[in-house]
């Protein structure tokens, strides 16, 4: 699909162009994104995806159901105290003997 950006130069998306035109540009990046996605993935819907990580977490505190909504090998870092894991087995030991 092709877009035309009305009333700006070839040149809107270059920040440091005399041409820069920021709504445009964060348009053309917002498409350029969404067209990537829908094109090579992958296909998540990650609202939901996320509701349901944290649904998890903070209501059911339920460790195997929180652990499924994430990647084959997770990385958690609570950047303030360090903690988390890496990995399935790190991270599930983290989650049920000191987050969820």
């Amino acid at each position: 699909q092709a877009y035309v950006y009305e009333g700006v130069d070839h040149a809107f998306a270059r920040p440091k162009s005399n041409h820069y035109h920021k709504p445009s540009a964060r348009f053309a990046h917002g498409r350029t994104v969404t067209a990537l996605h829908e094109t090579i993935g992958p296909k998540y819907d990650l609202v939901t995806l996320w509701e349901e990580h944290i649904r998890h977490e903070f209501d059911t505190r339920d460790v195997p159901a929180t652990m499924a909504t994430m990647v084959a090998e997770p990385y958690v870092n609570h950047i303030p105290t360090l903690t988390g894991g890496v990995g399935q087995s790190q991270l599930a030991r983290f989650y049920q003997y000191h987050f969820v």
